[in-house]
């Protein structure tokens, strides 16, 4: 439902794009996290959340999947998602509202899935490859849940620079 939907984002992290449905989830609503390009999903029966399922993943991808995620969000199994073909059960991950309460979470405000392809995606993209090149996928998960809210809080900043560096034409987001 967020960042994992776009290509560019699953080739970095697992090194291929798995099977992608279209799917929509009942009882969840997608919201903004507080100056990130990132969204979350909170529990909300009145609400539905378009997304993508991804199929046919590897343990270790579901691993790498796990720590790129980190401590925000928990997975929550037994989801039950529609699909074209009908209906399946699936798993998402929850924003940890135990946890973060609502310090992060805008969850009135829904997340501008346009505005982060058109703004952000090139940003987010290319300072993820940054951080896989210089340091190997799996340390590059370890290290983003070292710090959950210092990783939050430096993938905004991280984020606004390279986006300015692709403005000015300094590093490409290929």
């Amino acid at each position: 439902y967020g960042t994992l939907m776009y290509p560019p984002v699953l080739n970095l992290l697992l090194k291929r794009v798995p099977m992608l449905t279209p799917a929509t989830v009942k009882g969840f609503r997608r919201c903004r996290v507080l100056n990130q390009p990132y969204p979350a999903v909170v529990i909300d029966a009145t609400a539905s959340v378009d997304g993508l399922l991804l199929s046919g993943l590897l343990a270790d991808e579901i691993e790498t999947l796990h720590d790129y995620e980190g401590e925000e969000y928990v997975l929550h199994t037994g989801v039950e998602a529609v699909t074209k073909e009908g209906r399946t059960t699936c798993a998402l991950y929850l924003w940890d509202t135990d946890a973060y309460a609502d310090r992060l979470v805008c969850p009135s405000e829904p997340w501008d899935e346009q505005a982060f392809v058109d703004r952000d995606l090139d940003a987010f993209v290319a300072m993820l490859k940054v951080v896989v090149m210089n340091s190997g996928r799996r340390a590059l998960v370890r290290t983003l849940i070292a710090h959950s809210l210092v990783r939050s809080l430096a993938r905004s900043f991280v984020c606004s620079f390279v986006r300015l560096l692709v403005r000015q034409g300094y590093y490409g987001a290929s």
